[in-house]
């Protein structure tokens, strides 16, 4: 009788072990092919570098509406809380009102609502957030802020293209009048030095071998023939920022249901301490990137602002040059001061030769005024308004924006110092923690006072 059970069990021992060896062998089996899938692709990317960037390219220009939108909110989202928590102070007040006179106006009864769920496209309320009125002061303060930037853009278009129009037609039409100022006083002054005139026989000759009027004439020419595609480019700017409204509009109305999704997708995906340890980390990335990039902006803002009122002083104090260029320069100051260390000087230095075409004198002022701003700007007004909160030596800050201009140009150089504090944090949590299992110290100080490997013998004895 126990035969057959013995048998049995065999049978059943047998195909447990057969399923088992199948699915070490399966797991083993997808660890390769992944691993030489992983090598492929790694061969691919290195010499086929240019087409991957071409399809990359390709990407970020079809999802270029979708990113302008992603970052119109996240700018705009500051604005929106505020109007938000302000219309709400309103509704609140208004209801209070009606609840002392419930006669001065009827109260609607409300309709039972089906219960809020992704699978029910019925549902009013598609944010759990936007209760007892929070709904009507967002939208009112999302449409506001909408006019207001729009707004903005309009009178910033409308003051910046007429000026720059003007300041390269006085350009164009005073190009002539100084190559034949620096020529006359190049011709003057090898003239007068004999040893040059020796080597140089024929100074209009060499000038005129040059061809810089014609090489300059050329350029502009050129420029003007690719007058079309410059109209193309203007027309898909414009797409993408009217796109990237309505897509921030959305954003900016369910962005806590959005954000719930994520959360939802992360712990859905991970392990609930690494999920735990990956949204608290996204939360701390948005801290500095609203300290480093919001704060920035509106230190800029400050800035083109106080530049703009000071040009139009030494306008009216007689340095005409630099009045009549204020419009144009103030939003150039002030857009480039957004960049770290070195949007001072990529808005400075075009600025300055722009002046400097018509009063030599007038454009050393100006530089000297810049330089005093700046030094304003560094000492004072922008460590209150970004502070300290992302955290980087000056160092650290200096190298990041090399690398992320090198990588990335404007917009490199623009992230480089959120991304650069991001990535410091998070090398930063890591290495303590794994100090902290070796009962090793953690603050830096420990290391920095004591020669060589003290630390680690002492820790081992």
């Amino acid at each position: 009788m126990n035969k057959p059970e013995n048998s049995t069990n065999m049978g059943e021992r047998e195909r447990t072990s057969w399923k088992d060896n199948f699915i070490r062998h399966s797991d083993i089996a997808i660890l390769c092919f992944c691993v030489v899938a992983a090598c492929m692709l790694f061969y691919f990317a290195l010499f086929r570098f240019e087409v991957i960037k071409k399809g990359f390219s390709v990407i970020i220009s079809v999802s270029a509406p979708i990113i302008v939108g992603f970052v119109f909110a996240y700018i705009l989202n500051p604005i929106v809380m505020y109007l938000e928590a302000y219309f709400m102070k309103v509704y609140q007040k208004h209801k209070a009102a009606v609840g002392k006179n419930p006669k001065s106006k009827k109260v609607k009864k409300s309709k039972k609502q089906k219960p809020e769920s992704d699978d029910n496209p019925n549902c009013t309320n598609q944010n759990p957030v936007l209760v007892d009125g929070r709904k009507g002061a967002r939208r009112v303060a999302i449409l506001v802020t909408v006019v207001g930037v729009l707004t903005a853009i309009a009178l910033l278009v409308m003051a910046v293209i007429p000026a720059l129009a003007r300041s390269v037609v006085s350009l164009a039409e005073k190009l002539p009048h100084y190559y034949t100022t620096v020529s006359g006083a190049v011709i003057k002054f090898i003239n007068e030095h004999e040893w040059i005139s020796k080597q140089i026989p024929d100074v209009n000759q060499l000038l005129d071998s040059f061809n810089v009027f014609e090489i300059l004439t050329e350029y502009v020419n050129s420029l003007l023939s690719t007058a079309y595609n410059w109209v193309i480019i203007v027309f898909k700017m414009v797409y993408n920022v009217l796109i990237g409204l309505i897509i921030a509009i959305y954003l900016l109305g369910g962005k806590e249901r959005y954000i719930g999704q994520l959360k939802k997708i992360s712990f859905a995906l991970m392990k609930p301490e690494r999920a735990k340890i990956f949204v608290q980390n996204m939360y701390k990335t948005n801290k500095i990137f609203k300290s480093a990039i919001l704060g920035k902006i509106l230190d800029s803002i400050i800035i083109g602002f106080l530049c703009y009122i000071g040009m139009s002083i030494m306008g009216m104090c007689g340095l005409e040059a630099i009045g009549y260029n204020r419009t144009l320069l103030s939003v150039v100051i002030g857009v480039t001061n957004v960049i770290p260390f070195f949007g001072p000087y990529i808005g400075a230095i075009p600025s300055v030769f722009l002046i400097f075409c018509e009063s030599p004198l007038q454009a050393l002022i100006f530089a000297l005024f810049i330089l005093v701003l700046q030094q304003f700007d560094c000492n004072y007004l922008d460590p209150r308004i970004v502070g300290d909160s992302v955290g980087l030596s000056p160092f650290y800050v200096f190298t990041f924006c090399l690398i992320g201009g090198g990588l990335f140009g404007i917009v490199g150089m623009l992230l480089a110092t959120p991304t650069g504090a991001v990535i410091y944090g998070i090398a930063k949590s890591w290495l303590e923690s794994r100090l902290e299992g070796k009962e090793l110290p953690v603050e830096t100080v420990e290391y920095a006072e004591k020669p060589g490997a003290v630390i680690y013998k002492n820790s081992q004895e």
